[in-house]
């Protein structure tokens, strides 16, 4: 679940060395984003590239290891006689987002976030202020964890429309600026442009209440959605997935997922009177596979 560089890279890799006639050994691990970061998962690549190197060295390599690390192992391992590359194709990207019937209140919420990474659970806590100015929504999300305070400010206008994201955390400083076809980043005072044809879903403070007033069809819509990491726009669907009831409320359960990678994805669980929303959980390859868990607690 690599964000930087597809799975289909890796394929087209792979391909290319067997249709050659070179030995090549594949492992693909669906629990991991850019490298490797779970012990097992590393004892069992550094077996393999031990065992892969071995011959063409001239050396030897040691075939015992713990059980868990060669069941891993086996479970990572791709007959690569079985790879295919197939391209995506060119995505068609709805031409503009749904109606919706969002109205913001001056109000403050508070939520308990959970990032479960590994064995690692970060606790945080997540203060969000609704504020109308002149003629814009400001909506501020204050954080505080064992990492520290951020800050994480949307503006947008009367009518929805994203005008400005701004973030700071440790230092460092990152804005967004959204214009017509075209969104702005400035990280560590430089500026990049990233243009765009169709419906943009932004994302931060905010973002998620357009979805649960959203008047999406059965089948979904496919929106532009920007990739920070790469400074790319990502195809992005989002469908309706059912409802589920907890605790006597019945929620209309939405799904957003990359069209090129299905776990890195967002689900959010709406009430069905109010649309407002109970918790979201996200997957981000962008850290490790992180779970990032958002519930309102008031």
């Amino acid at each position: 679940n690599d964000p930087r560089v597809k799975k289909a890279e890796a394929d087209q890799i792979v391909i290319a060395l067997r249709d050659g006639g070179h030995d090549v050994s594949y492992l693909l691990a669906d629990d991991e984003g850019h490298g490797f970061a779970k012990p097992v998962n590393n004892m069992a690549m550094f077996a393999e590239i031990e065992r892969f190197l071995a011959p063409i060295l001239g050396g030897r390599y040691q075939q015992d290891m713990p059980e868990d690390v060669a069941a891993r192992l086996e479970e990572l391992r791709v007959d690569i006689s079985t790879v295919e590359y197939n391209p995506l194709g060119e995505v068609e990207i709805t031409p503009e987002l749904p109606a919706f019937n969002l109205k913001f209140e001056e109000e403050k919420r508070g939520y308990k976030v959970e990032i479960v990474l590994g064995d690692q659970n970060i606790p945080m806590k997540v203060t969000r202020t609704l504020e109308r100015k002149e003629d814009t929504w400001v909506i501020t999300d204050a954080s505080s964890s064992a990492m520290g305070e951020s800050s994480d400010v949307m503006i947008y206008d009367l009518d929805g429309n994203a005008i400005k994201r701004k973030i700071e955390q440790q230092g460092q400083e990152i804005t967004v600026a959204y214009g017509d076809g075209e969104v702005v980043v400035n990280m560590q005072g430089k500026d990049e442009s990233v243009s765009y044809e169709g419906a943009l879903l932004v994302s931060g403070p905010g973002s998620e209440d357009f979805l649960a007033t959203m008047e999406l069809p059965e089948d979904g819509i496919i929106v532009n959605a920007l990739d920070v990491t790469s400074m790319k726009m990502k195809p992005m669907k989002v469908i309706p997935s059912g409802s589920e009831e907890i605790d006597g409320v019945e929620y209309d359960i939405i799904l957003s997922h990359d069209v090129e990678n299905e776990s890195d994805k967002t689900t959010i669980w709406v009430n069905k009177e109010t649309r407002s929303i109970l918790k979201s959980v996200q997957i981000s390859p962008q850290m490790n596979n992180a779970e990032i868990t958002t519930t309102r607690v008031k």
